[in-house]
């Protein structure tokens, strides 16, 4: 039933004898409303007819992801491919990294990397708040280190994220050269992350802000 439509899913269950129930307290990152995210037994297990299968929906957020979302202006897409291309082992890119770098996280700024050290990925951890959201966390944290951990495809967006669970706030709403980067998938309150760059007019990067699921 994972992936279907719940009235679907439920209509089907009902169907071959089964009770059917609906929990909601699943919270994913970019799953269209109403649509199935997990089955309490799963499928194919031996079930008795008349007895009880969960299905758990997302409500409350939904919508595109990863490469279905709005694509970057061509600047700001260069810029972000070149951090992700930084993230990955690939050569700095002169040009977007000659100026100091506030790095953020959650929309909190910790401390700023100054213009040489920015060439450097390593540069971009480091992140270990005393209070507030994330506190939590083991540290140190870093954008550079979250998207390298993560194999599949990246997208370059100017949608801004879309926290499944709340916590550290965007720096979208404070810049107007922002650009996303987020991966190519769902991600759950147990595995969400976003880094958002905030870019200047000629091209030199400004901020980071790491954006990750709370402990």
């Amino acid at each position: 039933m994972k992936g279907e439509r719940l009235a679907d899913a439920r209509a089907h269950l009902v169907r071959r004898g089964f009770r059917v129930r609906t929990d909601v307290v699943v919270l994913s990152s970019c799953v269209p409303h109403g649509l199935v995210l997990r089955q309490d037994p799963p499928p194919r297990w031996i079930r008795e007819v008349g007895s009880r299968v969960t299905l758990s929906i997302n409500r409350r957020f939904g919508g595109r992801c990863g490469l279905d979302l709005p694509p970057a202006e061509p600047d700001l897409d260069r810029a972000g491919r070149a951090f992700l291309e930084l993230a990955r082992g690939g050569e700095p890119d002169r040009d977007l990294l000659r100026r100091d770098v506030d790095l953020y996280l959650g929309g909190r700024l910790l401390h700023t990397i100054p213009s040489w050290r920015a060439v450097h990925r390593n540069a971009y951890g480091w992140l270990c708040p005393a209070a507030g959201f994330y506190s939590g966390l083991s540290c140190p944290l870093g954008s550079t280190r979250t998207i390298r951990r993560y194999p599949g495809p990246m997208a370059v967006t100017s949608a801004p994220p879309v926290q499944p669970c709340g916590g550290g706030g965007t720096i979208a709403g404070r810049f107007e050269r922002t650009v996303t980067l987020t991966p190519d998938e769902s991600r759950s309150c147990l595995d969400y992350f976003a880094v958002e760059l905030h870019v200047a007019p000629d091209g030199g990067l400004l901020a980071v802000n790491l954006i990750i699921s709370e402990p």
